[in-house]
């Protein structure tokens, strides 16, 4: 966060520290002056202005001066910004080598603005998997088709390019590689950041889904979501080398349970799946987040109250997925649930924001069962998670998104 954002604990510290030089308030705001008076009035301010009709005059029995008599010494004044018009004032300041914090901030009351600002001026890039088809008479069909596409956004602009064609599920991230499984063809596309293919594994897998490295074991994991199988896959000799039945019920070429997406720790796998007996294609969603115990392939259930889940990831420390049908983002440890309108899939945390995936759901009955109005746009959201806020980066052009990587995000 910016220097010149401050809260009114920290100004009264700051002000009483700076008895040897005058306070200005810079801005005859009819808002936010009287506001301002209330708390600082014993701390004798003037104020200035940018508009030489207000030069000489009285504001509330508080002189006021153009801002020329000013910014030609800045050693002798400390500055507030009292106008709305903050940013305007903050470039005169930085053309006059006034600091931030050091010689100016903004009013305390502005503070709730400093989440809107830092929101709207991140720019970044966004890795993102998608599953959809090309054909136009697949259900899952986008004007796109299914690929790994990049999102690069400002505040202004949002430009999406594919960038490999496919039906890719999730995506893990090994150093500088990206490795994506790819739903039918059983092959982890291996590629770096510029979208350079370095290797392909061919694997013996169909309907892959879930993709997740441990470094210490070099091993993957991978999930097929027809088979309800975890296949264990040696990074360097690039094949399967072991497998775990999620039930007796696995490899029926059925998705009973409908395994998905997967997060590998330790010797643990952590994973989400549709159902726990096998049962969500008969409308019984008894889906939630699991666990397999690599050391003796026990496999535990963690909880089994969600509606066709995905994307388990560490967030703040704990681990976190998306309650997908149900519209939301279970948090680990003490944070709040994350709560949206739409089929929520792909989570990623960057430099303190939470990431959020959204696709066009197909099964629009699940969700109006939650009596909201449901939204059917692909995007992502960025979440600021301490002041509850968030900012909808759109994805045009593709129905389904299943799982993204942040890259880089900048001020």
């Amino acid at each position: 966060m910016e220097d010149y954002w401050i809260k009114w604990d920290d100004l009264f510290i700051k002000l009483h520290n700076e008895k040897k030089r005058k306070l200005v308030f810079f801005g005859r705001s009819e808002d936010w002056v009287p506001r301002a008076l209330r708390k600082l009035k014993r701390f004798n301010p003037v104020i200035c202005d940018s508009n030489v009709r207000y030069n000489k005059t009285s504001f509330h029995n508080i002189n006021v001066f153009h801002k020329s008599k000013f910014l030609k010494d800045k050693n002798k004044y400390f500055f507030i910004i009292t106008t709305g018009s903050y940013n305007s004032v903050i470039k005169d300041f930085k053309k006059n080598n006034i600091l931030a914090g050091k010689d100016f901030v903004c009013l305390p009351d502005f503070y709730d603005f400093a989440f809107l600002d830092n929101l709207r001026k991140k720019r970044g890039l966004i890795i993102i998997s998608s599953s959809d088809q090309v054909e136009k008479r697949a259900t899952r069909y986008s004007a796109f088709g299914g690929g790994i596409f990049s999102l690069e956004f400002n505040e202004t602009n949002y430009n999406i390019q594919k960038k490999l064609k496919g039906s890719f599920r999730q995506i893990c991230k090994i150093n500088k590689s990206l490795y994506a499984a790819v739903e039918y063809s059983g092959v982890i596309f291996v590629f770096d950041k510029k979208f350079k293919i370095k290797k392909k594994i061919k694997l013996n897998v169909m309907n892959m889904c879930g993709i997740s490295y441990s470094k210490d074991k070099n091993l993957f994991v991978v999930t097929s979501q027809t088979e309800d199988k975890f296949y264990l896959v040696c990074n360097k000799k690039n094949r399967v080398v072991d497998e775990i039945q999620f039930s007796n019920l696995s490899g029926l070429n059925k998705s009973l349970h409908h395994l998905n997406d997967v997060l590998l720790i330790d010797n643990k796998i952590y994973f989400t799946f549709f159902s726990a007996s096998g049962n969500w294609k008969n409308g019984i969603f008894d889906g939630g987040l699991g666990e397999v115990n690599l050391k003796n392939k026990q496999i535990s259930i963690i909880s089994s109250n969600a509606i066709q889940p995905h994307t388990p990831r560490i967030i703040n420390g704990s681990i976190a997925y998306c309650d997908s049908s149900n519209a939301k983002v279970i948090m680990g440890g003490q944070s709040k649930d994350l709560e949206f309108n739409g089929f929520i899939r792909g989570l990623y945390e960057k430099n303190d924001y939470v990431f959020v995936g959204q696709s066009e759901t197909m099964y629009l009955t699940r969700l109006q069962r939650l009596n909201k109005t449901i939204d059917i746009t692909s995007g992502i959201f960025m979440v600021d998670v301490n002041s509850n806020c968030r900012r909808f980066l759109p994805t045009s052009g593709i129905c389904n998104l299943h799982d993204f990587v942040v890259e880089d995000i900048f001020s």
